[in-house]
């Protein structure tokens, strides 16, 4: 009985172990089961479709290095990246060096090593540093290390670098080297002058390889414990270091591409590339060959260099280009460009030939089952050009389901069977082997065989749907299903040739629609559907459609399940993304394998499944057809029914910054070395990138967790976003879950530091600024207390000033008191003075009037009186006299300006020191004014007339200097 081992795989070198182990049983068995040409992936419009690869390197299977015209290409599966040397020239030469890690590369001039990095993926250190001054040491073609030495092989010299000392030395040949490989620590060298090895610091010739002198030598290969000389053109050599024992039978395979350039071997598998006719791959055993050019599907014919993986891929470079031969991948085809026969759509083997169904119409060539099939020539069915659909064998003859009617095949011929139009496929009626069910276009038919031919009997009534995907569950059962109409369970009366009863559904039991992509299959005894929500099968005694389980976990519970059907004992399943081959009993494991193209997509509604052998299902695409190999690849005679399944790896790629621009600041490594990765606060939001796009394509989902939180749901996104995270030491981890459920987990820790406020300087800065701030609460208090106390001094200090103010107020109100009564005092005896002499001036008033008037009367006696009375005339006339001289005498105005000055504090006296020329009436009228007297009240005072008084203030204006708007009264009020 087959048994399956299943297991965890936790750590990439643990995945690696499983791969390699896995992929060299495949690759030994691989050329052996090979029926076709393995699937070539290319890279467009990526660095790998420009690139000049001279060289090649591997790491396990998924890690990549080209040396190109522009530097280092790194290829991990994923992402593609570009390193380039230190003189920025072409790199000519890479070799990965597992003990050390180092991935060593040779320029122009130049030649070092790469080394993972924590932070970066790989750090470059140069060696030719230690040549000096004489840098011109010309194309590096190989760099192989070995112990402590580094040895570079250029076209006409080898040096070699001492890693211990830091020192070089150079041996010069006389002859171009044309290859060179490092073998049990010996470095063997390739020329025009046969094989040669350095002996110390000499070149020296292989002993019995004298039939090499003269070949131009390709590669230098280790096999067993020979070795393989390749040459340009004479073929292929076993080298056991003594004796060299030419290889007929690879040597005949290898002339199928020509002149040879380029070298590598994997097992039993020897790729050789040519100068301009591709690949070949032999096996060594048995001389079989397959050849890969651009007519196959190679972008480029010339191949500068070939590398094996570790799981038995190889890879290509191209004058132009980098490819992929995918030889451990269990599938297959005729050719990985689009065939010339069209799109495929139907497969039978049929009487030792093979016939395929294109959408150009019927083609046949003669097959055997196992054998190689890529070199094969298509002959055309005549009469049968345009759409077939469907191949079926009956009752020993091949029937073929046309766009134009139903054919029958024989003999490089078809013939139509008259009657039939647009058929899509043809059932054996159950419990006969001369009756058939035709579905067509537009409904069913029945065919009947009477003698050797096959006759239509007529169409059923009843039912007129497109009948492109039907089963039979009973002779007079059948289900349909017809698109957005969803399917119909049909009950034939095969006798009348009518449908008795119709059952459509449109749903299933618990509500999932049946009316989009569903495809309807019989296995064993009862009805199933594939359906975008999963498996589903007829329940008769519920007349339903119901979720079934059981197939669903035999299979692995796979989404968007296209087709399941079962062949020759063998349960078939088909997804978006892969075809699944599982054993219905349960007992034997699960194989799943990719649909591998740019365009997946079923190529029609109908049967897609077409074995071919025993272990190969062929598989209709829009280019042609794959052939898929279901044998089992690690089987051996030691474990002959045991197969392991690989978990996916897991690995983290790339971390990037998203907080201020997408910026790279960790990028995974062949070894997968990681160190903390260290943030600024102002980083605090990343991205992750993990697993790769051809897992996603096998149906690997993810889950991922921060911090051992709780696991995220499963999903395919392979990417992760984390934004403003928190200050603190963070752990991510990723879990790869297969679709048979294997796991495998990679992690990687990083630390988002706080912010610039929260660091370490930043408290320092705080402590001092706290303790200044205590220092400086404790200053102010005392500045607080200080002040309490001088306010409290100035307080006493305020209280005795104001009992002093208010002494000195009070003794300033008593002065004031004294003052007042004083003053008052005074302006009694100023208003007396004033009284006293405003009576004067009244009193001389009246007395001047009086005298005025006796003056006048005197005048008017002296004129009555005759001039004979001249003693009377002289007494009245000295009287005259008198009267004048008193009115104007000084005592008068000096008595008036001793009076006036006492009342008007010195007004007088300050006059005339400032107006020197006013005389004493002048004074005595600015007095009056002073006074507020009025003209006429000043004239008689003065002696003269009102006018005379006018004439006066003119000439006082004058004097002052007063302007003709200025009063003469408001300035003498305001002197």
């Amino acid at each position: 009985m087959r048994q399956y081992a299943f297991c965890k795989i936790n750590s990439l070198s643990d995945t690696i172990v499983v791969i390699f182990l896995i992929m060299m049983a495949m690759v030994q068995c691989q050329s052996a089961n090979a029926i076709g040409l393995k699937i070539i992936r290319s890279y467009p419009n990526t660095m790998l479709s420009v690139a000049k690869a001279w060289s090649v390197a591997t790491y396990g299977d998924r890690w990549t290095f080209f040396a190109t015209q522009d530097g280092v290409i790194q290829y991990d599966g994923s992402a593609i990246d570009l390193f380039r040397l230190n003189n920025r020239y072409a790199a000519r030469s890479v070799r990965m060096d597992e003990e050390s890690y180092r991935l060593y590369v040779g320029g122009i001039n130049e030649f070092g090593y790469f080394l993972p990095s924590s932070s970066e993926s790989l750090k470059y250190v140069c060696l030719s540093d230690s040549v000096g001054n004489d840098r011109y040491i010309g194309n590096i073609w190989g760099i192989y290390p070995s112990k402590n030495e580094v040895y570079a092989q250029g076209d006409m010299n080898i040096i070699v670098y001492d890693q211990d000392k830091n020192q070089h030395y150079r041996i010069d040949c006389s002859f171009k080297l044309d290859c060179s490989n490092m073998i049990d620590d010996v470095l063997w060298l390739g020329s025009g002058d046969g094989l040669k090895f350095l002996m110390g610091r000499t070149v020296v010739d292989a002993p019995g390889a004298d039939l090499l002198k003269g070949c131009r030598i390709r590669g230098i290969l280790p096999y067993g414990k020979s070795m393989l000389i390749v040459t340009a053109d004479r073929g292929v050599f076993r080298y056991d270091r003594n004796e060299l024992t030419y290889l007929k039978v690879v040597s005949e395979s290898a002339a199928a591409v020509g002149e040879i350039f380029s070298a590598d071997i994997f097992g039993g598998t020897l790729a050789l590339g040519s100068i301009g006719n591709g690949v070949v791959t032999v096996d060594m055993s048995t001389g079989s060959k397959s050849v890969y050019s651009e007519s196959s599907g190679l972008p480029n014919n010339t191949v500068l260099s070939l590398g094996f993986d570790s799981s038995g891929n190889l890879w290509t470079g191209l004058d132009v280009g980098v490819a992929e031969i995918m030889l451990t991948t269990p599938v297959e085809t005729f050719s990985n460009n689009n065939l010339p026969i069209g799109s495929g759509s139907a497969v039978a083997i049929h009487k030792g030939k093979m016939y395929l169904g294109t959408n150009r119409g019927l083609f046949y060539f003669d097959y055997t089952p196992g054998e190689d099939i890529s070199g094969v020539t298509f002959r055309q069915i005549p009469g049968v050009t345009g759409q077939v659909w469907g191949l079926t064998e009956i009752d020993g003859d091949l029937f073929c389901c046309h766009d134009r009617g139903l054919f029958i095949v024989k003999d490089g011929l078809a013939k139509r069977i008259e009657g039939t139009n647009g058929t899509w496929d043809l059932k054996l009626l159950r419990g006969t082997h001369r009756r058939a069910y035709v579905g067509t276009y537009f409904g069913f038919q029945i065919i009947e065989k009477r003698g050797d031919t096959w006759i239509l009997i007529g169409a059923i009534d009843g039912y007129k749907g497109s009948c492109y995907n039907f089963v039979q569950e009973s002779p007079t059962k059948l289900w349909s299903y017809d698109g957005e109409s969803g399917i119909y369970r049909l009950d034939i009366d095969t006798a009348t040739m009518r449908v008795k009863d119709t059952y459509n559904y449109r749903a299933t039991a618990d509500g999932q629609s049946l009316t989009s992509d569903v495809s309807v299959s019989r296995i064993d005894n009862d009805i199933y559907f594939a359906a975008p929500s999963g498996i589903w099968r007829y329940d008769s005694k519920a007349n339903s459609i119901v979720r079934d389980e059981r197939l669903g976990l035999l299979i692995g519970s796979p989404k968007n399940v296209r087709r399941l059907k079962k062949r020759d004992g063998k349960l078939y399943a088909l997804t978006d993304k892969e075809i699944i081959c599982a054993d219905p009993a349960g007992i034997l494991g699960v194989r799943r394998l990719l649909l591998l193209g740019s365009d997946t997509r079923p190529i029609h509604d109908g049967d897609l499944f077409f074995p071919v052998s025993s272990d190969y299902l062929a598989y209709p695409t829009h280019t042609g057809f794959l052939f898929f190999d279901f044998s089992d690849p690690s089987a051996d005679e030691n474990h002959p029914d045991t197969v392991l399944p690989i978990a996916p790896l897991s690995r983290i790629g790339r971390v990037a910054v998203t907080a201020m621009k997408d910026s790279t600041i960790f990028r995974g490594n062949f070894i997968s070395e990681k160190g903390t990765i260290v943030l600024r606060y102002s980083e605090n939001s990343i991205k992750i990138e993990f697993g790769n796009p051809l897992e996603s394509a096998q149906g690997v989902v993810y889950s991922c967790r921060l911090n051992h939180e709780k696991w995220s749901s499963p999903s395919s996104s392979n990417v992760k976003e984390y934004t403003n995270l928190k200050n603190g030491d963070f752990r991510f981890d990723i879990k790869a879950i297969s679709p048979d459920g294997l796991e495998s987990v990679d992690s990687i820790e990083f630390r988002v530091l706080p912010p610039w406020w929260r660091s370490g300087w930043a408290m320092s800065v705080y402590v001092i600024l706290a303790i200044a701030m205590v220092y400086g609460c404790i200053m102010l208090e005392r500045m607080r207390v200080h002040r309490k106390q001088q306010a409290l001094i100035r307080e006493k200090d305020a209280q005795l000033i104001r009992q002093q103010a208010d002494f000195e107020w009070e003794s300033k109100l008593k002065d004031h008191k004294i003052i007042e009564l004083e003053k008052e005092k005074l302006d009694k005896e100023l208003r007396h003075k004033a009284q006293e002499m405003a009576n004067v001036m009244m009193s001389l008033s009246h007395k001047n009037e009086t005298l005025q008037t006796v003056k006048r009367d005197l005048q008017n006696i002296q004129q009555m009186l005759p001039k004979s009375q001249g003693d009377a005339r002289r007494a009245i006339q000295e009287l005259q006299g008198k009267v004048t001289v008193d009115i104007k005498s000084d005592q008068v105005f000096n008595r008036v300006v001793e009076e006036f000055d006492l009342v008007h504090d010195d007004f007088i006296k300050k006059l005339r020191q400032r107006f020197l020329d006013l005389s004493n009436n002048e004074v005595l009228m600015c007095a009056y004014l002073k006074m507020n007297l009025s003209t006429k009240e000043i004239a008689p005072l003065l002696n003269i007339s009102v006018r005379g008084v006018e004439t006066m203030r003119y000439r006082i204006r004058k004097k002052f200097g007063l302007e003709r708007d200025d009063s003469l009264t408001d300035f003498i009020n305001k002197f």
